[in-house]
């Protein structure tokens, strides 16, 4: 939800329960501000500022609400995938450490430039990002296939790529999801319907063969 909603205003929470309890998803994305809980703007001269402590209240205020529509989600017994910054503030709020103690939810690291996440750099030149993400699901088969490192990582100099930087306003642009990670989550969600003999929603009245190629491949 990036256009169209304000989830700092009680009428759009309300809206936003009724479209879910309607469409009735099996997965459930968020990706809730991050900008108050990221390290530079907990800097001293950042948080003594008004703006900044608004800021703060509002993502916070989103934050809960994101943790309430998880914690919805998982006791229905269905999914839920949550993205913010590994270095995030956010990982330690009261909301976030209680969708953590539910049975079977995780946290793990991962890093885009696996996704071909890409910017321009102050050089001019396009460089991957490495853009360290924490994941939190109830869904480990999502989570194998999203939570993956930089390749950089053990490998020879001769093999490393460049990062670029996120200075400048770049890190807003980074919000996106690259086609890579969106088939990365789908083939995590297709993994689990297999484990779990479900059936896709898609194919809901339809003759249901696990085995079948035509029914995963989406």
């Amino acid at each position: 939800m990036t256009e169209g909603w304000d989830l700092s205003k009680d009428t759009d929470k309300k809206r936003c329960w009724e479209e879910l309890r309607q469409q009735d998803p099996y997965l459930l994305i968020g990706a809730p501000r991050c900008g108050p809980f990221c390290n530079w703007q907990n800097l001293p001269k950042n948080k003594a500022s008004p703006e900044y402590q608004q800021n703060l209240r509002e993502a916070k205020d989103h934050l809960h609400f994101v943790c309430e529509l998880y914690v919805w989600q998982h006791l229905r017994g269905k999914k839920f995938l949550h993205e913010h910054p590994w270095s995030a503030a956010s990982w330690s709020l009261p909301c976030i450490v209680k969708v953590l103690e539910l049975a079977g939810v995780e946290r793990r690291q991962g890093h885009q430039c696996a996704f071909e996440q890409k910017c321009v750099d102050d050089d001019g030149v396009e460089k991957l990002v490495l853009k360290p993400t924490g994941w939190m699901s109830d869904c480990p088969e999502i989570l194998d296939e999203i939570a993956v490192l930089c390749s950089n990582i053990g490998s020879q100099p001769s093999d490393r790529h460049e990062h670029c930087q996120l200075k400048g306003g770049k890190a807003k642009a980074m919000e996106r999801y690259t086609d890579k990670m969106v088939r990365a989550i789908l083939r995590g969600l297709r993994t689990h319907y297999k484990n779990g003999g479900l059936q896709p929603a898609m194919f809901e009245g339809k003759p249901f063969d696990p085995t079948s190629k035509e029914q995963y491949n989406y």
